[in-house]
């Protein structure tokens, strides 16, 4: 058995050489019982860029489909939009106009009681909110909370200006 570690100068470094993408291969004792593991290669987009808008629009979709869809099976009712935008994401801030406009595509507005309620499958090409969570790759949630972990620890340390994305 051994054990494979690959990355920049793994090896010795040599003063006037190039960065290299280095490999080591290191031989386990028997004694030790290892389980293999492969790191994941999806990628982490930065904050503000075009990749991570393409993610947070159905992902904050699929989000509140589902706190509508468990407002109307605990309680009955739908949610007020205030509550909606307290419970749906908080930390990412969003504009009250990206979420109305992600709100109007997964639910109807009662305009009597100001509530929002899930709309029917199938009614203006809805999908359901168990369909829009199968859209929704794993991965792209791992990376998501991997990226907004990354802005708490910089905010955290006072850098704001850093991570603001050029797209």
């Amino acid at each position: 058995d051994f054990l494979m570690i690959l990355g920049r100068n793994a090896g010795v470094s040599v003063p006037g050489r190039h960065e290299s993408l280095g490999v080591v291969l290191r031989e386990l004792p028997n004694s030790v019982f290892s389980v293999g593991q492969t790191e994941p290669r999806s990628r982490v987009y930065a904050p503000n860029t075009q990749g991570e808008k393409h993610f947070i629009g159905p992902f904050v979709s699929y989000q509140i489909a589902k706190a509508l869809s468990r407002s109307e099976a605990r309680d009955g009712h739908g949610l007020r939009f205030d509550e909606i935008q307290a419970s749906v994401m908080p930390n990412l801030r969003l504009q009250s106009t990206s979420i109305r406009q992600r709100l109007k595509m997964v639910a109807l507005c009662d305009k009597n009681t100001q509530t929002w309620t899930n709309k029917p499958t199938g009614f203006e090409d809805y999908p359901g909110t168990d369909a829009l969570g199968k859209q929704i790759p794993p991965e792209g949630v791992a990376a998501f909370e991997v990226a907004s972990a990354a802005v708490r620890r910089l905010n955290d340390l006072g850098l704001h200006q850093l991570f603001a994305g050029s797209h």
